[in-house]
């Protein structure tokens, strides 16, 4: 992407995924979307209640749904979060091989270029003509890459999965440093606040 850092990649629901010059992975811009999300519910068969309307219901309980044009408000509602690791391993087999929960340090390293990937909004919004229209619509809305106030986040960390990030203030009010991990797993009471994003490395 010219005189920008930065370059976008897409995933099979055409959401974008950057990578910085000096990173040897790609990470998507956005948590996942209640909007990704659905589209491989639409390509997946149940299996006993998992994956049917019942149980989409239910786990959208803690966290419902909106409309992908509603940025004002509430936009934690356009993010999923609740999942277990077991459903999130399955959407990533549905992105492709190599898809998987970020790293804790590769996090880190995009919440690092948060500000510099903001300025270069214009440039990112021009990669994106092809995408979805919530793609275009949230960027220009500025809600991206969501690190310093978004999602709770799972990441991989030696031994297991914690939480990184910082929640929307009116989500849930903390005065957390979005780039400290925390103990909440996807079993975890307080893990209707966690969202994920995929990385491809």
């Amino acid at each position: 992407m010219e005189s920008t850092p930065f370059s976008l990649t897409f995933d099979r629901t055409g959401f974008p995924l950057v990578r910085h010059r000096n990173w040897n992975f790609s990470i998507s811009l956005f948590p996942v979307s209640k909007y990704q999300f659905e589209r491989f519910l639409a390509t997946v068969q149940p299996e006993g209640e998992l994956f049917t309307d019942a149980w989409y219901r239910q786990l959208l309980a803690a966290n419902p749904r909106c409309g992908w044009h509603e940025v004002e408000g509430r936009p934690w509602q356009l993010f999923l979060s609740g999942m277990d690791l077991a459903v999130m391993n399955r959407f990533f087999q549905y992105i492709g091989p190599g898809c998987r929960l970020p790293l804790a340090e590769e996090w880190r390293q995009l919440h690092q270029c948060a500000s510099e990937m903001t300025s270069a909004a214009d440039l990112l919004l021009a990669e994106c003509r092809e995408a979805p229209l919530p793609v275009a619509h949230w960027l220009r809305a500025g809600l991206f890459p969501l690190t310093d106030e978004g999602m709770l986040e799972y990441v991989e960390v030696e031994g297991g999965v914690k939480s990184i990030g910082k929640p929307f203030y009116d989500y849930h009010p903390t005065l957390w440093r979005p780039d400290s991990l925390r103990d909440i797993e996807p079993e975890s009471p307080f893990s209707a606040l966690a969202g994920f994003r995929l990385v491809v490395a």
